[in-house]
C-alpha cells in the first residue's frame, strides 16, 4: 500500500480526486494540518483485507490519539465561544 503526505488544502481542493485514488488504487493519505500529521485515508476493504485493528493502527504510526488535554482544550473553546441561546459562532 502507497501513503501519500498531503496538506489539508489539497485534501479540500481535490477531495473527489483523493476519495477515488483511495478507492482506485488503494492509496493511503497522511494529512497534514499546519505540519502535524493527523487524518488518514485508507481505502476500507484494504483494512479489512489486513485485517487492521484500531490498536494495530495505533502502533503503526499512521494514527495518533490526541491528548486528553488537547480534546479538552479544543471542547473547552469550542463551548467559550456559544451565545445564550447555545449556537457556536458569531
Amino acid at each position: 500500500m502507497t501513503t501519500t503526505v498531503i496538506g489539508v488544502r489539497e485534501l479540500q481542493r481535490d477531495t473527489s480526486r483523493l476519495v477515488r485514488e483511495v478507492e482506485e488504487h488503494g492509496t493511503a493519505f497522511r494529512v497534514t494540518l499546519q505540519g502535524r500529521q493527523t487524518p488518514v485515508m485508507l481505502k476500507r476493504e484494504e483494512v479489512e483485507r489486513e485485517g487492521v485493528s484500531v490498536a494495530a493502527l495505533l502502533a503503526s504510526g499512521l494514527y495518533q490519539r490526541k491528548p486528553a488535554e488537547v480534546a479538552a482544550a479544543q471542547l473547552a473553546e469550542v463551548e467559550s465561544s456559544r451565545d445564550r441561546a447555545g449556537r457556536i459562532g458569531e
